[in-house]
């Protein structure tokens, strides 16, 4: 598994040469892709808990204190539709491009085209873990030091002392 992981980076040519000749299935770049997914939802949970609590809707405390119970309490049903959510995307993915390739040619099954979607996806989910990584560190530096007090979540995209600026630092 790992190793076609890493050729997707290196050699995603050898990993298209593989699915071509039918040597791997869907299964192995949906489990790597799921599991990033799953981490990504996780790191971005408190993300999203604080930006609720920010209030940015001037929703009254106590709608505010149920809609912050209820994150609390469905929160893992996000983990666990992650894989699902995975595979719908590429299915959809798959048949859209299935359509579009044999109305020109039948170059290759729809059972290849989702491996094919799959794999890629892993390139893609690797960078929202890296960008995800690094909004929580940011979250935690900025967000809950200097932000959350002070300002709306309307002022956290303001360049000089919002997020925006030492992003783009």
């Amino acid at each position: 598994i790992m190793r076609r992981f890493v050729w997707m980076f290196v050699s995603p040519s050898r990993v298209f040469d593989e699915v071509r000749e039918q040597k791997v299935g869907w299964v192995q770049p949906w489990i790597i892709v799921s599991v990033f997914y799953i981490l990504i939802t996780w790191l971005g949970l408190p993300i999203q808990r604080a930006l609720l609590e920010l209030n940015p809707n001037n929703v009254p405390a106590d709608q505010l204190d149920q809609q912050l119970a209820m994150v609390g309490k469905f929160a893992f049903l996000q983990l666990i539709f992650a894989p699902a959510g995975v595979l719908v995307v590429a299915l959809v993915m798959a048949a859209v491009s299935y359509v579009i390739v044999t109305l020109a040619s039948k170059a290759a099954t729809f059972k290849q085209y989702f491996t094919l979607m799959l794999f890629t996806d892993v390139v893609g989910v690797v960078g929202g873990m890296l960008i995800t990584m690094r909004e929580v560190g940011i979250t935690q530096k900025f967000f809950f030091t200097q932000v959350k007090d002070t300002l709306g979540v309307v002022d956290l995209l303001h360049e000089d002392d919002g997020l925006v600026g030492p992003i783009l630092e």
